[in-house]
This record gives structure tokens, sequence and C-alpha cells, in this order.
């Protein structure tokens, strides 16, 4: 009998070491899992964090996407006046150059006739001096 209350002393004593390493076992095992739910916890609250800058990167993206829209439109604006002005600049050389011709033109038929006036009054004169001559 003692051998056997030996045998249950010593079966005790292991389930009782089994015991507190199960127990430290679960011990570390509560001692993780909280420790993976406070990581949890954060990802979490990071998750937030992250929704929320994605969601104010997605109105500021909307915002200059707007923006540019009226840039674009602007610059299309500005291209088609820059166009127009092109063409008008065009024209405006185009009637400069055949004003000058013309100009030209009229400068040649003036100097023909004043050389013309020049020259009839001085045969006027002359005939006047033969004139008086006579």
């Amino acid at each position: 009998m003692r051998k056997d209350a030996d045998n249950l002393q010593y079966e005790l004593a292991k389930n009782r070491e089994e015991k507190a390493r199960d127990q430290d076992e679960i011990n570390r095992l509560r001692d993780a899992v909280a420790f993976k739910e406070r990581e949890c916890q954060d990802n979490d609250a990071k998750i937030k964090s992250v929704d929320y800058d994605l969601y104010k990167a997605q109105e500021q993206a909307q915002e200059l996407s707007k923006l540019a829209d009226a840039k674009d439109y602007e610059c299309r604006r500005t291209t088609e006046a820059l166009d127009s002005a092109s063409a008008e600049l065009a024209r405006t050389k185009d009637d400069h150059s055949r004003l000058m011709v013309e100009a030209q033109a009229l400068q040649r038929n003036l100097d023909g006739q004043l050389t013309q006036k020049a020259d009839m009054q001085r045969q006027a004169e002359n005939e006047d001096a033969r004139n008086r001559d006579l």
C-alpha cells in the first residue's frame, strides 16, 4: 500500500507539474492573444486612419480634377483667342502690305505729277520770259 501511495504521490506530483506547465502555457497563450488583440486594435485604428486619409485624398483628387477641367477649358478658350488673333494679325499684315504697295504706287504717281508740274512751271516761266522779251 505504501508503494501504491508513493506511486499515487508520484503521479499526483507529476500531474501537478503537468498542470503547472499547462497553466504556464495557458498564461503564455493568453498573453499572446492579448498582444494580438492590441495589435489588431492598432491595425484597426491604422486602417481607419488610412480610410480617412484616402477619403480626403479622393476629395482632393476630385477638386483637382474640377480645377484641371476648368484650366483645360480656359486653355482651350485662350488657344482659340490666340488662333483668332493670329488670323487677324495675318489679315492685318496682308492689308498693310497691300496698302504699302498702293502707297508706293501713289508716291511714284505723285512724284511723276510733281516732276510734270515743275516742268510745266519752267515752261510757263520760260514762255513768260519770252513773252516779255517780245
